[in-house]
């Protein structure tokens, strides 16, 4: 008899959850005659809710905004289910799971569960410390949601896993989670997808880019925690200590930020240095070009793109005190770790100057992925957990 599962994640743009999400479902609807899933989606937009559906997968397109009615349609859909899947921090969604009366689990992705403390926000209102501004109304709003997981997650969620130990560690200390009850499961990435379609010169081709060029390279989206100003200002720093080094920086994405990180490569006038490539829906063809990864990021959960690279056997750096970013780092040998973006720029000329010792690094990389970070790993894990939650009378 088959376990029938949703997972439930806000939108289906791309994002290293979304990505997940979707890799998960389809892993699970092509290779697990044993799992039924589906993905319940917030937002029903986006590159992830497409493939979803040309894959053949069962989705739900929610609303942002629901009502009584909506919400009641949801209650009947997770009743479907054995088991409710959640993804992120979903306040109406998580109201209608404890309704349906279906076992829920909570997978941690991001950070948006870094959140100011009551205490805090306290200080804040009544204005105890003078240098504090007043919370805004929004800021409001994103605190009493994260009571609301604070509540969800003690009460109602049979277990919740965590790709770090820095994010277990968190969710033990904010949220008070027994230990017991998170546990750390690493996200498992579909391997089989990172196909490349074209060469590293035709790559370097579509952007004016000499076949003999060094590359430097970032997928992620643009937004302010993601810190790409900071490889923007060490790259500018690279160029002025090793005029020796051919190279280029190449940034895969796009968001919120874009503007102003053009307006910083025109302040140090490198425009003939730095590609935004854009959304693309072919990273791997861009992870073939790059001799040198970096993920300038202030916190990272568990970042894709840094496995992604990893196989790709490309060395990686990134920030110390970065979370989940610095313990991948870490335990797989496959990346150099930096204080401040002085040291960026020495590392990245470092590994481009010297590409046998990056190949080095690569390898201990590409081990520690493939042994440790696949699909199937984790699909076979949480199936586990699926039977063991169905097998339990806790929920």
């Amino acid at each position: 008899m088959s376990i029938k599962v949703v997972h439930v994640i806000g939108s289906g743009t791309v994002g290293g959850a979304e990505n997940f999400v979707y890799s998960l479902a389809r892993y699970q609807h092509i290779h697990d005659p044993e799992i039924e899933s589906a993905i319940l989606f917030r937002k029903p937009k986006g590159y992830f809710y497409d493939k979803a559906i040309e894959n053949n997968i069962e989705v739900f397109a929610c609303k942002e905004k629901i009502g009584l009615g909506e919400l009641w349609g949801i209650v009947k859909y997770f009743r479907k289910f054995d088991v409710l899947h959640f993804h992120g921090l979903y306040p109406s969604l998580f109201l209608a799971a404890i309704l349906s009366f279906r076992p829920k689990l909570y997978y941690i992705h991001g950070a948006r569960a870094l959140t100011k403390s009551a205490k805090d926000v306290f200080k804040q209102i009544t204005g105890t410390n003078n240098d504090r501004e007043l919370p805004t109304f929004g800021g409001m709003k994103r605190f009493l949601k994260r009571q609301w997981l604070k509540i969800f997650l003690k009460h109602f969620v049979f277990a919740i896993h965590s790709p770090s130990h820095y994010y277990k560690k968190f969710y033990q200390g904010k949220y008070g989670i027994n230990e017991n009850k998170i546990k750390v499961l690493s996200l498992g990435v579909d391997f089989t997808s990172l196909k490349v379609t074209k060469n590293s010169d035709e790559i370097k081709k579509e952007f004016n880019i000499s076949p003999s060029t060094k590359i430097v390279g970032c997928v992620s989206t643009f937004r302010k925690l993601k810190r790409i100003d900071r490889l923007i200002t060490s790259f500018a720093k690279l160029l002025a200590k090793y005029p020796e080094v051919d190279c280029e920086l190449l940034l895969v994405g796009d968001g919120a930020e874009r503007e102003n990180l053009e307006r910083l490569v025109s302040k140090y006038h490198i425009e003939a240095k730095v590609i935004f490539a854009g959304l693309r829906n072919d990273v791997p063809n861009f992870l073939n070009v790059i001799n040198v990864f970096v993920l300038p990021s202030e916190f990272e959960n568990f970042p894709i793109s840094i496995i992604e690279a990893m196989y790709f056997k490309i060395p990686v750096v990134a920030f110390e005190g970065s979370g989940g970013a610095e313990e991948i780092v870490k335990n797989s040998e496959g990346g150099l770790l930096i204080k401040n973006e002085e040291e960026l720029a020495d590392k990245m000329g470092y590994l481009l100057n010297n590409p046998a010792e990056g190949r080095k690094i690569g390898e201990n990389g590409f081990i520690y992925a493939f042994n440790n970070c696949s699909i199937d790993i984790f699909s076979k894990k949480i199936k586990e957990v699926y039977g063991a939650i169905l097998g339990s009378e806790q929920y």
